[in-house]
């Protein structure tokens, strides 16, 4: 993954890495009966769970009142903002795949030939990663989010500040506490999703997995990447990928309409996590990885 690269290319010997994806608290996140107390209050067909945000064109202008707007050379400033401009219309654009941060980079710099001082491409680079963070995030996430409000598929969107996001903001059901309420969120809602333009591999997907949850998660190429979750559960069958909106879409009327297929598939991820991913397997590797690193003892 790109986190152990990052190591590698720090000089870190391999043997003094260890890679140990996102484990969740086995009895935090766990199954409930269908009959729970709780379960009408979380129940839905289609559930997201983060912090909301404004609509990504807010965000996108926010950036450059920021960053760009202040700027003292105007002329640079200009001409970034035209750059950055046709960054944000790549985002927004389905159809388009990922964009990753090396992709941005890429295309800024393309832009910028006559550019070569090293401080300047250093403070660049800076300025392609604080609107991957914003902007891109929020394009890229948007994207689906919005598909998704424009069908009849009943939509759960939880967590804060979903209100400042018109076109989302009916579907916000108000935040929920990261343990109880998490689970119950994970255990009723027949189709959880991951959205994440930086990794796929995410704490998320486990504590689903452990809850006996079913999710799916957008589509990321591996190379691109920071930690693949393909790595670690089985894409089709512990775990459902999705490349763009409409296929998102398509998947979730599927498994919404296929309920064993779909239970089936949870019912793997879950076996798959309890084995490799609880907070009581990772404690034990990282004690076997203690004992392998340091000398014995007389």
């Amino acid at each position: 993954g790109y986190l152990q690269s990052y190591l590698r290319a720090k000089k870190v010997p391999d043997k003094q890495t260890f890679v140990l994806p996102v484990p969740a608290d086995e009895e935090i996140f766990h199954p409930l009966p269908a009959e729970h107390p709780q379960a009408g209050r979380f129940r839905s067909e289609v559930a997201f769970v983060r912090h909301g945000h404004a609509p990504p064109e807010k965000v996108y202008r926010n950036f450059l009142e920021k960053y760009l707007i202040p700027m003292p050379n105007r002329g640079l400033a200009g001409k970034l903002e035209l750059i950055f401009e046709q960054l944000y219309r790549r985002c927004s654009q389905s159809g388009k795949g990922h964009l990753a941060e090396a992709d941005m980079l890429d295309f800024v710099f393309s832009h910028l030939t006559d550019q070569a001082d090293a401080r300047f491409r250093q403070e660049l680079s800076h300025l392609v990663t604080l609107f991957n963070i914003t902007v891109g995030t929020a394009a890229w996430r948007s994207r689906f989010l919005e598909a998704l409000a424009r069908t009849d598929l009943e939509v759960a969107l939880y967590g804060k500040n979903w209100e400042n996001y018109p076109a989302l903001s009916r579907l916000g059901r108000g935040p929920v506490t990261h343990h109880e309420q998490l689970n119950y969120v994970y255990n009723f809602s027949a189709v959880n999703l991951h959205i994440n333009n930086v990794n796929t591999m995410h704490q998320r997907l486990v504590e689903c997995a452990l809850a006996g949850g079913f999710i799916m998660a957008a589509y990321i190429p591996p190379e691109k990447d920071w930690e693949p979750a393909g790595h670690y559960f089985q894409p089709g069958r512990e775990l459902v990928f999705f490349s763009e909106p409409a296929e998102m879409i398509e998947r979730c009327r599927y498994y919404l309409a296929h309920p064993e297929e779909r239970q089936e598939i949870a019912r793997r991820m879950h076996e798959r996590a309890r084995q490799e991913h609880t907070t009581t397997v990772a404690a034990g590797k990282m004690l076997q990885q203690w004992k392998r690193l340091l000398p014995k003892s007389p």
